[in-house]
């Protein structure tokens, strides 16, 4: 893989929220901006984003487009990237592409991967607004409307959006790097955050007073400010409680409905509650099961399954990962249990790690450069 395709998997970030998992989108180093899709962050004023570079944290959401499923976030205000990423400038460097031509198809699915899926270029079109689009031929099997487009090369030629008229199952459309530049100069005419009015496309910034029409054509609209912070609610809320108490940031580990994930020394612990069952599932990955000596660690993990009270050792049939397991249900919880419950977990992940990488031969796991981390 050449090096400016390298270099763009570093600029691609998670995103997530109390309503959605395994969004991405792209740090724009000139303009100080994230840009992703609108799907992905809607209803939420602030999301959570992370990459290698970028410990999780909250960002606002201060631009939304709903016509064009186009949002920017807030740009982190301390992060540290490597001197060769400095110099990438993005979208200024975008790609031009031909109909026929060869492009790679980046998604929250396959970007930290060795080898991006390639699609074919096949038409570019306009709407009544000016909206250009470029329409591909793709050859992932994903439905996601969220990722870029770019050339062999690295050089972004768009960004891939829903689009409900289009149903193809081998078709995706995406905005090409023009319009995101076009909209990228709008939205800096002034230094406050804005929403595009779907009806008449007229960007309306915000003010000192609150607006939910627009000025413009009287529609209404939804400015990112004045979108309702998340509270979460009943289990989920205990939920949250729960990890503050024990010391966790719950909001920085909301990844998705009713899912959250916390990071414990060197393992990675998530937390899904199901509503349907009433049960929640806290999971600590540990380590990768070893190559050799493998019958001692599965006499390690029964004779330990007999022994312990509460929770269960198990490997994942395909990644091959220990898992160490807590089920509570949801009648049996309150922040007092939660929190001894929850502590026991965590301490014992904290201890078993190191006895089967240690003792038994196991493999930390060492998380990919650009490895999905929900």
């Amino acid at each position: 893989m050449n090096n400016a395709i390298t270099r763009l998997q570093s600029l691609i970030v998670n995103i997530s929220t109390p309503y959605n998992e395994g969004g991405i989108g792209l740090m724009l180093l000139s303009e100080r901006l994230i840009l992703t899709n609108e799907h992905i962050v809607r209803d939420n004023r602030s999301v959570i984003v992370e990459n290698w570079y970028l410990p999780a944290q909250e960002l606002d959401v201060v631009y939304l487009d709903a016509h064009s499923d186009m949002a920017f976030l807030s740009f982190p205000e301390h992060i540290n990237l490597p001197n060769d990423l400095a110099d990438l400038l993005l979208p200024n460097n975008h790609g031009q592409c031909e109909i026929g031509a060869s492009l790679l198809t980046w998604n929250a699915e396959n970007y930290w991967n060795e080898s991006i899926p390639s699609a074919t270029m096949v038409e570019q079109l306009e709407d009544k607004h000016g909206v250009s689009f470029l329409i591909y031929d793709k050859k992932e099997t994903t439905t996601s409307g969220n990722g870029f487009l770019t050339d062999l090369q690295g050089n972004i030629l768009g960004m891939k959006i829903l689009f409900p008229s289009i149903h193809h199952p081998k078709l995706g459309i995406a905005l090409t790097a023009s319009y995101l530049k076009i909209s990228l100069q709008q939205f800096r005419q002034r230094k406050s955050k804005a929403t595009r009015c779907e009806h008449c496309m007229t960007i309306v910034f915000e003010s000192n007073e609150q607006q939910y029409n627009c000025p413009n054509c009287g529609a209404y609209m939804l400015l990112p400010s004045s979108i309702p912070a998340y509270e979460p609610q009943g289990v989920a809320r205990t939920i949250e409680q729960v990890l503050f108490e024990i010391g966790y940031p719950a909001h920085l580990a909301r990844r998705g409905v009713d899912k959250w994930t916390v990071q414990q020394g060197s393992a990675e612990i998530i937390v899904i509650y199901h509503e349907d069952s009433g049960l929640i599932m806290s999971d600590a990955y540990l380590c990768w099961l070893p190559e050799e000596n493998k019958l001692a660690v599965y006499e390690f993990l029964l004779t330990e399954n007999e022994r312990m009270e509460g929770l269960i050792f198990s490997i994942k049939p395909k990644s091959k990962e220990i898992v160490l397991s807590l089920l509570i249900f949801e009648q049996y919880l309150n922040v007092q249990t939660g929190v001894s419950l929850f502590k026991h977990l965590f301490e014992k992940a904290d201890l078993f790690d190191n006895i089967l990488v240690e003792k038994y031969g196991a493999l930390w796991r060492n998380r990919k450069k650009f490895e999905k981390e929900f």
